[in-house]
């Protein structure tokens, strides 16, 4: 059977389309993330209601990503990712229909299962897509794309919250991703078989052997869990850092800003850093350190009124560190897992983004109705520090 020719690199067609998919899906997944657990905790659910619209979200899209590598075998990526886009957008408007937390928790259900989709199929194709001397700017530049739109939306869903009516809102965070549809029809498919000889690098998982969940596990346990302690604390920051500066939409406003322009910056300075081979895992360390720190001027600024440059500073040095450990992970990930595992390590990492992060909203919120906002950031800046730990480990260091 004769194989389809594919352009490859970050400059090509099908990239860029990538790219622009991306930027779309996310955009809505963005837009709704703060917006979803206000509307529950102005509609009377309290904080381990909101809590729990994140982490039914979360939690379909790792019972989704934990299918993927064979979904995207069967379907492939196009049909994986407009799938995806679809299962995120459409049911967004049914947020408006009613404020009761049984139906903002099953909308937020539905979606997750989309959300699981688009983010393992983008993650993998963004690698399958550019040769091996690549992959730290391809892993950025996806990083880009999925980050500017939490740039302009997370703030922008708190604002609008307060300022647009609830359907005009969901409306538009429900058209956005099936908009994405549109430039992911035009992706050209890769076949295995067809990419250039070049591409094939060294195979830690070892070629021809089979990928399954436990192998995946024990290659790529330690960047995993560093990835995992990440998205706790940014799923718990999202989640309740609004309601803890409350009524100071400013702040809010300004932190939820500063942080995912940082995470853009860390990634992209990353990527650039390990394609030109500097050492993944000291960044990784420093990645952590720098987040640890981050959170703990957000802990400060939670419990003080008027800590309103604690608070931005706070947002930028965890939005920079965590950055930084989302591409070294992604990368360490995608190099010990080899080209036979390019699709399983993709779905391990996101499951550890988004498991993170629905655990993060939930374990905050029930932390924050005992110990308060305070209390409860400084329990992830903790977490996070301890990751450090993982990535010090000299075996650890060797098998980098």
């Amino acid at each position: 059977m004769p194989t389809q020719s594919v352009a490859l690199g970050i400059r090509s067609a099908s990239f860029r389309l990538l790219l622009l998919g991306s930027l779309g899906s996310f955009s809505g997944f963005g837009l709704l993330l703060p917006a979803v657990p206000l509307r529950a905790l102005n509609t009377g659910s309290g904080e381990v209601g909101a809590g729990l619209t994140t982490a039914a979200l979360m939690l379909t899209t790792v019972a989704a990503q934990l299918l993927m590598p064979r979904l995207i075998a069967r379907l492939g990526y196009r049909w994986t990712l407009g799938l995806g886009s679809l299962l995120l957008g459409l049911p967004a408007p049914l947020y408006a229909l009613s404020s009761a937390t049984e139906a903002l928790v099953g909308v937020s259900a539905v979606r997750g299962l989309g959300f699981g989709l688009i983010t393992v199929a983008g993650s993998a194709l963004a690698v399958e897509l550019v040769p091996g001397g690549q992959r730290g700017r391809a892993t950025a530049l996806y990083g880009v794309a999925v980050g500017v739109p939490q740039l302009f939306c997370l703030p922008g869903g708190v604002w609008a919250v307060e300022s647009l009516g609830s359907l005009t809102l969901f409306l538009i965070g429900g058209l956005l991703p099936v908009m994405a549809v549109v430039p992911i029809a035009f992706i050209r498919s890769v076949a295995y078989d067809a990419i250039p000889r070049e591409r094939a690098t060294a195979d830690p998982a070892g070629a021809g052997q089979a990928m399954s969940w436990v192998r995946t596990v024990r290659l790529l346990g330690v960047p995993w869990l560093v990835m995992v302690a990440g998205a706790i604390a940014f799923g718990g920051l999202v989640t309740f850092f609004p309601a803890s500066v409350a009524p100071r939409t400013s702040v809010a406003t300004a932190v939820l800003f500063a942080l995912p322009l940082a995470m853009i910056t860390g990634r992209w300075v990353s990527g650039v850093a390990t394609d030109r081979a500097v050492g993944n895992t000291p960044l990784l360390t420093v990645g952590v350190g720098v987040a640890a720190s981050g959170l703990a001027a957000i802990t400060v600024a939670s419990a003080r009124p008027d800590a309103f440059t604690s608070a931005v500073l706070g947002g930028v040095l965890f939005g920079l560190g965590f950055g930084a450990v989302q591409n070294q992970t992604l990368v360490l990930m995608f190099g010990r897992a080899g080209r036979s595992g390019v699709q399983w390590a993709s779905a391990a990492w996101n499951i550890a983004y988004d498991a993170g992060t629905g655990i993060g909203a939930l374990l905050l919120g029930t932390v924050v109705a005992y110990q308060g906002y305070a209390g409860a950031f400084g329990l992830t800046a903790i977490v996070v520090l301890l990751s450090g730990v993982l990535t010090a480990n000299r075996s650890f260091r060797r098998a980098s």
